[in-house]
């Protein structure tokens, strides 16, 4: 009754809008509609009964998710949550059964009723508006993750579990007080380091967990932060952008660091001056300057880096617990604690791949990601035996123009996700990482791998368990061979997905947590360490 009326309103309001009614009974709406106006027919399409996935498909292929209930917009709606754990720009209406966050939080355009003339205005609007419409979808996502996420519910399920048992007056051990530090958080518009972008995702897991976590940075927190934020030298970008100021001067200020009412600090780098350390310190290691250092290919990049490595060692001594990333930075500096990093399975997911078969690189033009390589091996090796194919190359700098090749600059997180999940293979060929966070995103989104071996590939893919490893001598042929066997893609994909699964921000999230616990307890006992738990 609210959707007959407001559809024919929209498609009326513009001759080249189409509307797609998802679910079993959108023949019989289209057929009412359409009896009385035949000329909408061939503008509404009714998909019927659709599996899971393809449902998901077709709402994230949609411009606008439209969602009318007579009570209002609320959570037991599931197409509704659907749409924004998609970041989809949503319009609803405000009802009896709406209440918070809906009210608070502008994730959902919503009318004040359910009438249909209002409820097509609003869709209007958002179409006329490309970047409302993305700021609207990013709101929602924000949403999704803050409040209705599964591993939302299960933190807080925990929590409520733990608050019913007897607890002493002392503060809880189980629940530190975090202060975290790294130098940037993501900001829109700029490529985003690996390690700004675990700072940012592991800070909110935390908070999911009841943890309270204040990150101190040179920069703004992102929209979606869920923590407390303090901004440092806000007067002094230098100390950010220059390398005097990020390598020497930085490091030294960072003695005067205030952390009262903190249990525990968490550096996470440019901490290797900070000798005045009034709280337990953990340091999280998420690459090796020596690797870096023997990968370098210019003399002056290759002797900062062994400067770094120096500097590493000597953070390492500084900090009360140190972790490793991966196994291999954990060899370099004798670590046991090896913790990963996480993946947001709400944000990479599988779907819907590409007609076209496509290829997907990200990465630097430059530098050991390798962007050149790959795309001068894809211009001479792979496009003239498969026309068919394209690049999608998601880069710092733009390549040579090339009917197979579309560019595009660092995007955000939904159309990183987007990108993933509709690519045929990733393909990364660095010749080091640390971890791997692109690896892993990819495997969540369903997309089969082909690296380069290193140390972060080797042991995030399982020396080609979880990907393809491939030298560069057999990169093109890999590449070639990956494209022309869907079986061993959906064998690859199946790998993939379950790995990633072990890398839940939550789970991430908890061991850390446990390291604050007994980092603060090692600490009180005037204990060093840098062995206590691992987790992958």
């Amino acid at each position: 009754a609210l959707l007959d009326p407001t559809v024919e309103r929209i498609l009326d309001d513009d001759v080249a809008r189409v509307m797609l009614l998802v679910g079993r009974n959108g023949a019989s709406l289209r057929e009412a509609i359409t009896s009385r106006r035949p000329d909408l027919a061939p503008r509404i399409v009714a998909t019927g009964g659709l599996e899971p996935a393809d449902v998901s498909a077709h709402l994230d292929a949609c411009d606008v998710l439209l969602q009318p209930y007579e009570d209002g917009v609320s959570a037991r709606r599931g197409s509704l949550m659907a749409g924004i754990a998609l970041g989809k720009a949503i319009v609803g209406n405000r009802g009896v059964a709406t209440s918070e966050p809906w009210t608070s939080e502008r994730s959902v355009l919503l009318t004040d009723t359910a009438d249909p003339a209002e409820l097509a205005s609003a869709v209007s609007t958002l179409l006329a508006d490309p970047r409302e419409r993305q700021s609207l979808g990013d709101a929602a996502h924000r949403s999704y993750a803050g409040h209705f996420a599964l591993d939302r519910g299960l933190a807080r399920l925990r929590d409520a579990g733990t608050a019913n048992q007897a607890t002493s007056s002392v503060a809880r051990t189980d629940q530190p007080r975090v202060l975290m530090f790294h130098t940037t958080l993501p900001e829109p518009g700029r490529k985003l380091g690996g390690v700004e972008v675990a700072v940012h995702r592991l800070s909110n897991a935390l908070v999911q967990l009841g943890v309270p976590v204040t990150v101190a940075s040179l920069t703004e927190a992102p929209a979606d932060a869920r923590y407390q934020h303090r901004r440092l030298f806000t007067r002094s970008s230098w100390l950010r952008d220059s390398r005097i100021g990020r390598l020497i001067a930085l490091p030294l200020l960072l003695n005067g660091l205030d952390v009262n009412g903190m249990d525990v600090v968490h550096f996470h780098g440019d901490d290797w001056f900070t000798v005045r350390r009034p709280r337990p310190t953990v340091r999280t290691l998420y690459g090796s300057a020596l690797r870096e250092a023997q990968s370098a290919t210019r003399p002056q990049r290759k002797l900062l880096q062994y400067l770094l490595y120096g500097a590493e060692r000597l953070t390492k001594r500084l900090a009360t617990t140190t972790i490793a990333l991966g196994g291999d930075v954990a060899s370099i500096h004798g670590l046991s604690q090896v913790i990963g990093c996480g993946v947001d399975g709400a944000v990479f997911m599988p779907g819907t791949k590409s007609e076209r078969p496509r290829v997907l690189y990200v990465g630097l033009w430059d530098g050991r990601k390798r962007g050149r390589w790959l795309y001068e091996l894809f211009v001479e090796r792979i496009a003239p035996l498969r026309p068919d194919v394209e690049l999608h190359f998601i880069a710092d700098r733009e390549p040579p123009a090339h009917p197979q090749v579309r560019y595009e600059h660092f995007p955000n997180d939904a159309a990183l996700a987007r990108a993933y999940r509709e690519a045929w293979v990733f393909a990364l060929p660095s010749t080091y990482e640390g971890f791997g966070i692109p690896y892993l995103e990819a495997m969540a989104s369903g997309t089969a791998v082909l690296a380069s071996p290193n140390p972060g590939a080797n042991e995030l893919l399982a020396d080609g368990r979880f990907g393809v490893l491939a030298d560069d001598a057999s990169y093109a042929d890999a590449l070639l061979a990956l494209l022309d066997d869907s079986a061993r893609r959906a064998q690859l994909v199946t790998a993939g997905l379950e790995r990633s699964r072990e890398y839940a921000w939550s789970e991430i999230a908890r061991a850390y947590r446990d390291v604050y616990v007994e980092t603060i307890r090692l600490a009180n006992g005037s204990t060093s360490v840098d062995s206590a738990m691992g987790a992958h």
